[in-house]
């Protein structure tokens, strides 16, 4: 997976370092390779969490266009076909869900049109270093960099230790350079942050 330039590989199947030299990739195995590109792999639609609220319009038919929110479940209750499960899905998978489900005994070919109506609070934590550290709210459709919730926080303090930034999601952990986060890079390949996301700047040891 390349980051601004940079490698990454993954190290005791969780620990990952940067790499400088793209001959380096070559060097980790194939199951590293795989687990660092999932962990970092380019942002993708987002997926529906419990207490958001989406908008459901089906072209010519007013009963079921309704805006519905998502049940601490992750159901919402619809006519005619009572509690869909959607938590989990981005809104092209709920459009095609609706329309199988409306189209197998309602309605023929039903089109339909899925929206986000309102966004549960998502927050990620910067911790560390930073003038301002804890948890960050994602508003909204915005989507935040690893530099953007840096900026947030106020920046770095004059001891962080930029070169080993680590940056956690689901369990696993990466070092970044402060500096290559500052690089041009593939859009297709900067990393978007998700929901209960952490950043830690350690301090630079004296």
């Amino acid at each position: 997976m390349v980051f601004g330039g940079v490698f990454f590989c993954l190290l005791s199947g969780l620990h990952l370092e940067a790499q400088t030299t793209p001959s380096n990739l070559f060097n980790i195995s194939a199951d590293a390779r795989t687990n660092a590109a999932a962990l970092l792999a380019p942002d993708q639609d987002y997926r529906i969490a419990p207490l958001d609220v989406i908008a459901i319009d089906v072209f010519n038919e007013s009963r079921l266009t309704k805006d519905c929110a998502v049940q601490a479940t992750g159901k919402i209750s619809y006519p005619l076909l009572g509690d869909i499960e959607i938590a989990g899905k981005t809104t092209r998978e709920v459009e095609a869900l609706m329309r199988e489900l409306l189209g197998k005994d309602y309605l023929v070919d039903p089109v339909v049109t899925v929206t986000m109506k309102q966004y549960r609070l998502q927050t990620v934590n910067i911790l560390g270093e930073v003038f301002k550290p804890g948890p960050m709210p994602l508003v909204g459709e915005k989507k935040w960099t690893l530099l953007d919730a840096i900026s947030q926080a106020g920046g770095l303090t004059r001891g962080a230790a930029k070169s080993r930034i680590e940056f956690t999601r689901q369990g696993r952990t990466i070092k970044i350079d402060f500096d290559d986060l500052k690089k041009p890079t593939d859009p297709g390949k900067v990393i978007y942050l998700q929901p209960d996301d952490v950043i830690y700047v350690p301090l630079t040891p004296w």
